[in-house]
């Protein structure tokens, strides 16, 4: 986009009119605009396009380093709590026995009491890396009551799967599934992290 030489050119005319007249030399709004006016031609807005194109491919090289990794696992805080009548779990663990497995425990709460929890088989499922890549590793056992500590079971044997083992053991959390309803069919499901202890 250039300025044209015209509007000079409209600006001296201007100024001599006026000047001829006894009116001083102060331009009236249509001169002014005369002289601020862009004059387009085909090779300008080629050179624009051509520029913007640029531009813009440079900033599009700008964005070719690594992008930033999503949250795979959809990673929420416990107390984990499904609709108003659901279970509610306030804490999930994977316990590290030596040379033997990871053993689960969890504990949940109902808001109609321990004999809506009773007889319903809750489900918790250890992922096989932090990424939560790959299916979980899922073991359901029922809970004693509402606000009970329940183990259920080994997971992950040492001897069969040595590397999410050691991989869990060297670990302070561990990203779970859990799947927890009660004798109503409310449902409560999501991913935590599990506290690891040994």
């Amino acid at each position: 986009m250039t300025y044209a030489l015209l509007g000079n050119q409209e600006l001296q005319r201007s100024r001599h009119v006026d000047n001829t007249r006894g009116g001083g030399s102060m331009l009236t709004s249509a001169h002014r605009f005369t002289l601020c006016s862009p004059v387009y031609s085909g090779g300008s807005v080629l050179r624009i396009g051509r520029i913007m194109l640029l531009t813009l491919s440079v900033l599009a090289g700008c964005n070719d380093g690594p992008a930033v990794p999503l949250d795979e696992c959809m990673l929420v805080p416990l107390p984990l709590q499904g609709n108003a009548n659901g279970p509610t779990i306030t804490d999930v663990g994977l316990e590290v026995q030596q040379g033997t497995g990871i053993v689960v425990f969890a504990t949940a709460t109902d808001p109609q009491g321990s004999a809506d929890l009773r007889d319903v088989l809750q489900s918790v499922g250890v992922f096989p890396d932090e990424r939560c890549e790959g299916a979980p590793i899922v073991i359901q056992d029922d809970l004693v009551g509402s606000g009970i500590e329940e183990t259920f079971g080994t997971a992950v044997e040492a001897s069969s799967k040595q590397s999410l083992y050691a991989s869990i053991a060297a670990a302070a959390t561990w990203p779970v599934e859990l799947d927890f309803r009660d004798i109503g069919g409310n449902r409560t499901t999501g991913h935590v992290r599990a506290r690891v202890t040994r």
